[in-house]
Formats: C-alpha cells, structure tokens, sequence
C-alpha cells in the first residue's frame, strides 16, 4: 500500500478496536482518538496504543509501523519492550501493525517469542481494513475458561482430543488465542437453531 492517510487509519484503527473489545480489553483510550491526532502522529510515521484487560492483570501494547522498515527496527523495537521489565511483564502482549510484510519477519518473531516468552503477534496494515468477524456466515467465538467443564462433558480425557483449529487460522490470529486455548464456536441456523463445537488450538 503507497499511500497511507488518516482516512485509512482510522477504519484499521476502529478494525483494531473491535478485535481488542472482543479479546477482552478496554478500548476507550484508543476508540476515542481523532483523526487530528493521528495526523500528527503520522509525521512520525509510528503509532503506539495501548489497553488493559478487563479481567485480567495483563495490558496489550500495540504499535503501528507506516513506513517500510527492517527487520532490525522491529527487533530493536523488541527489544526495548523484554528489557524494560518495570514497564513490560510477561502476562503482556504485544501487536505490530505493518504497513507491508518483511521477508523473514514472521520467523525472526518465532524465534523471538521462544527465546524470551513474550505473546507478540504481527498484522499486516491491509489485513485490517476490514473486520473477518463481521461476515454475516461467520459463527460466534468464545474463549473458553473452564475447559475441563467441556471435557468432562463430552467425555473426554485431554483438550487435544477436541477437533483442531491451527494457530495461524485467521481467526485464532483475530483472538489471539495461544497454542492450547480451546474456542468455543456457535453457529446460529434458521432450522436447526443453535449449534456449539469447540476447537483446540494448536
């Protein structure tokens, strides 16, 4: 994408807010910014957000990158986040958003998340120009919390033994679900009413 402006920004940006709101975090201080302030934060080419969750002591940082940069100043902006531990925990998380995909960048994040144990995520700017959720064939998602409830009802021993979903399905990437969440999908039909399965991340 060449161009980008406060126009487009703000569409990823409200695209951005829902994925959050449906992950469980406030939203508030980001929803609420004008498209002024973005104007003049795009002079810096860079964005930074952040939330808290609602239930959980965890907070998602997120940070818009609007210019073609390499892999190294996105390690280097990962770097600043793992060796500030006062300001940055473990229970955090944390998204870049690209203007465009780096080659490479997806297994240097690999590799980073393993080496330090943080929840880094990368979306391309594109990707979020529209939300996938709101198709009106898409079914319902839920993180399920008690995944031993589910077991113990269907009988089950391990959550592995639930159909799959891979980690790097569209949706698992929107929820953020990590390898071993278990999702719950309701799907809603006109003649047979609701229908619920559950899928294990892996």
């Amino acid at each position: 994408m060449d161009e980008l402006n406060e126009n487009t920004i703000s569409i990823t940006i409200k695209t951005l807010c829902e994925m959050l709101n449906d992950r469980g975090y406030n939203v508030d201080s980001i929803k609420n910014i004008t498209v002024e302030e973005i104007r003049v934060q795009l002079e810096n080419k860079i964005l930074d957000f952040e939330a808290k969750h609602n239930t959980r002591d965890e907070n998602i940082f997120i940070k818009y990158v609007l210019f073609k940069p390499k892999s190294s100043d996105i390690l280097n902006s990962l770097s600043y986040w793992v060796n500030n531990p006062e300001d940055y925990r473990k229970s955090d998380r944390f998204i870049i958003i690209l203007k465009e995909n780096i080659l490479n960048i997806d297994k240097k994040i690999i590799e980073y998340k393993e080496k330090y144990n943080y929840n880094i995520q990368i979306f391309i700017f594109s990707k979020l120009l529209r939300n996938i959720t709101k198709h009106s064939y898409q079914p319902k998602f839920d993180l399920v919390e008690n995944v031993q409830e589910i077991l113990t009802n269907y009988s089950l021993k391990s959550k592995v033994k639930l159909p799959w979903i891979s980690i790097n399905d569209p949706i698992s990437q929107y929820y953020g679900l990590l390898q071993g969440d278990v999702i719950k999908i309701t799907r809603f039909s006109e003649t047979s009413g609701e229908y619920i399965t559950y899928r294990y991340c892996h």
